[in-house]
């Protein structure tokens, strides 16, 4: 955890290896960030830690890991919370399956790091 933290971000996804790494270069970034694997413990944590954003990993089964997001959206969190979308499937029927189920946006991996950063930093707060 870091002192004086930029916000606080909630990765969830089931891939270990891909959430340590987010975790390491958000760390590093000078986020406070916590680690969801699954829909049941991605909405416990987003509960209790109260998350600034929530990052979506979504692995090759986009369709069962954008569900997690429709959890989210009527769980006890602030309804205006961002939730970004990570994910390989970048053609507009997926970038629609990720609004329509109450993300906020979806960026395409392999990730932009400088857009992902640019996009924290206007997204949290100072």
């Amino acid at each position: 955890m870091v002192n004086s933290s930029k916000g606080k971000i909630l990765i969830s996804g089931t891939h270990h290896d891909t959430r340590f790494m987010m975790r390491v270069l958000l760390e590093m970034w000078g986020y406070e960030v916590a680690e969801a694997d699954g829909e049941e413990e991605t909405v416990t944590m987003a509960e209790s830690y109260m998350p600034n954003v929530i990052l979506v990993d979504t692995s090759r089964l986009f369709d069962e890991d954008i569900k997690v997001v429709s959890k989210l959206r009527i769980a006890n969190i602030p309804q205006l919370l961002p939730i970004i979308v990570l994910s390989g499937f970048t053609q507009t029927k997926y970038q629609k399956a990720a609004m329509d189920h109450g993300a906020t946006s979806m960026l395409a991996k392999p990730l932009d790091l400088d857009r992902l950063e640019s996009y924290l930093e206007t997204a949290l707060p100072v």
